[in-house]
């Protein structure tokens, strides 16, 4: 565990229904429109939206594009609702009102989705930054450039492309920086933490006796005792 030393935490999150129904959408592809908007400040770094997008991107290839779309279903039935109550058109309200409540959950879904991703990037810099904080933290010389080389030489368009994809993020170089140490960091305590954890060969019996023996007359296969969940 680390103890938190001497680091302010300043919030400043937007309040996202309002973002949502007063910015519209994001634009479509890598590009992200209001990409600077800070959701939380950790230390001396900002969380912003397009961090939390680009990173949900990444794991749901497709997210940004199924949200847009959510986002202008979501408005367009609102719209139509509001003018069918105007008109008195009550089986109209009718079907448009359970076709809005839908896409309402849906785009709640993924509000919620994006508040939970918030949250973990939060809670990762509120880690890194410990770890930076600590008196006996050092950079490892050189390590940024080398990761900033591989990375240059593995892109096609080279050091051009990777200045205009920073460019087309409202992104500096020295973010790049930045974010390339952060994950770094993040990455070995993740590993440090995933090595100090010990599951006893009695755990594992345990944990065997009651979900797998106990069930008497199920066959289960081998593999089956590599996929147990262990607390």
């Amino acid at each position: 565990m680390f103890t938190l030393r001497s680091m302010k935490l300043l919030w400043s999150v937007a309040g996202l229904w309002g973002w949502v129904l007063a910015t519209g959408v994001w634009a479509q592809g890598a590009v992200y429109q209001d990409a600077n908007t800070v959701l939380a400040m950790v230390g001396s770094r900002m969380v912003t939206k397009w961090e939390v997008m680009r990173s949900l991107e990444r794991k749901q290839a497709g997210f940004i594009a199924k949200f847009n779309r959510l986002n202008l279903q979501h408005g367009a039935l609102k719209k139509e609702l509001q003018a069918a109550k105007l008109d008195g058109r009550k089986e109209a309200v009718v079907q448009l009102e359970a076709t809005f409540e839908k896409a309402e959950g849906f785009l709640k879904a993924g509000l919620s989705t994006f508040r939970s991703e918030r949250t973990k990037l939060i809670n990762d810099q509120l880690l890194i930054e410990q770890i930076k904080s600590d008196p006996l933290y050092r950079e490892p010389p050189g390590l940024v450039d080398y990761i900033l080389t591989r990375r240059v030489k593995a892109k096609k368009s080279g050091l051009t492309g990777v200045i205009r994809d920073l460019q087309n993020e409202g992104r500096t170089m020295a973010m790049l920086r930045e974010e390339v140490l952060d994950n770094w960091i993040l990455g070995r305590v993740n590993r440090e933490m995933s090595q100090q954890v010990i599951v006893s060969p009695k755990q594992v019996r345990d944990r065997y006796q009651s979900q797998y023996a106990s069930k008497a007359g199920q066959q289960f296969n081998v593999v089956d005792l590599y996929l147990m969940r262990m607390d």
